[in-house]
């Protein structure tokens, strides 16, 4: 990512030319000039995203009752306890969790368990919130019978950068496609060399 900017900064004049120029160089770049940036900025992004979130993985497996809380990647969840209901053709088990992240505002989220009486299935569903530099998934387990129930909690960093930096390098190659000289050059290097036949005259 870093070899990206340097290799524009250099192709642009930066710091050698008076910023004036040097925005006109920006902007007369040739598209091809540009993909191939966006492209390998963009691999970059996935990189970082794929080895941080891998790395730097948190994980937290906790029986809480209401009331408790749970300590992960620097926020505080607060497990307020399980609402039980029914809807249509299923009936769930709803945790009410309010995450609290300091200089951030505390924000609740639900995530819950269905069990479908007519299919005979059950299914968890997780609760995922993100700020652009990581995941927090929220998961409901089975209760202990005795007020307590299990919480699943992940914290995945710099995932959205998975998908981020995947969408910058499909940009970048749709950018250098759109270059016209790009695809001269490339309709040139299939061309094959050929002599041209003329008609025999009589005789």
């Amino acid at each position: 990512m870093l070899g990206v900017v340097v290799d524009l900064a250099d192709t642009t004049g930066v710091a050698k030319l008076p910023p004036a120029t040097v925005l006109r160089s920006l902007r007369y770049l040739p598209r091809g000039t540009w993909g191939y940036a966006i492209a390998h900025f963009g691999v970059g992004v996935l990189i970082a995203g794929v080895t941080v979130s891998t790395a730097w993985r948190s994980e937290q497996i906790e029986t809480v009752h209401s009331g408790d809380t749970v300590q992960i990647a620097g926020r505080t969840l607060h497990f307020e306890g399980v609402t039980e209901g029914s809807f249509e053709n299923y009936r769930f088990q709803r945790a009410d969790i309010v995450v609290d992240r300091p200089g951030n505002a505390p924000f609740t989220v639900h995530p819950e368990r269905r069990f479908y009486p007519i299919a005979g299935s059950s299914t968890t569903n997780t609760s995922i919130t993100t700020n652009g530099f990581g995941d927090l998934y929220l998961a409901l387990g089975d209760g202990d019978g005795d007020g307590g129930w299990v919480l699943r909690a992940y914290y995945n960093p710099l995932v959205p950068w998975v998908w981020f930096g995947a969408v910058l390098a499909a940009l970048g190659g749709m950018v250098s496609l759109s270059d016209r000289r790009s695809r001269v050059r490339a309709a040139a290097s299939r061309a094959v060399p050929g002599t041209a036949v003329h008609p025999a005259g009589p005789g």
